[in-house]
């Protein structure tokens, strides 16, 4: 839990710092450019978060009828419908939080282009003026390539620990709610 974002933030302070040493002006752009992430990031999570919990209590809720359907109750028609009026929930759920993915890795893919593309520009129209050689472009853009995959595998780390969190809670909100009324988990 701890080697892997580790090995990733040691690689990407690893690769600004060198791009920092070569220009500090076109590193100082891209690591701005890769900063915007750490701010849509965590709310896109979060979103994608409850909606994974909110989908869990649903499935929960279904389960629970179906076990309360085997006695007296509501009509099998009004049953089938509060199933389906359910598993239509649960879809509608889950393609959020496909959404919600794609979009993330969209955003995350646009700004790594955008920042090829800035130390490009940028770097070009330097290197034009004869303030930079191309060689220097040539190794930001290439660096910025070996930025894309550590900074991926900390996104997919972040998102993995906090839907690992988020199934914790509502695990150990379950057991307190049984522990309540007498029925915990032996």
């Amino acid at each position: 839990s701890f080697s892997e974002p580790l090995v990733q933030v040691g690689t990407l302070a690893t690769v600004f710092g060198y791009m920092v040493a070569l220009e500090p002006g076109i590193a100082l752009l891209s690591i701005a450019l890769f900063s915007v992430q750490a701010l849509f990031i965590p709310r896109l999570q979060r979103m994608i978060n409850r909606r994974a919990a909110e989908r869990i209590a649903v499935m929960r809720d279904m389960g629970g009828a179906m076990i309360q359907d085997l006695g007296p109750g509501p009509t099998p028609d009004a049953r089938r419908s509060l199933f389906h009026a359910r598993a239509d929930r649960v879809f509608a759920l889950n393609m959020q939080v496909h959404r919600r993915k794609f979009l993330m890795n969209f955003l995350m893919n646009l700004m790594h282009h955008l920042g090829v593309a800035t130390a490009l520009g940028v770097g070009g129209w330097l290197a034009v003026q004869g303030r930079l050689e191309v060689g220097t472009v040539v190794a930001f853009v290439s660096g910025l390539a070996k930025v894309n995959d550590p900074w991926g595998d900390i996104v997919n780390w972040f998102r993995e620990m906090t839907v690992v969190g988020m199934r914790y809670r509502m695990v150990a909100d379950a057991e307190r709610w049984l522990s309540r009324r007498g029925e915990g988990v032996a």
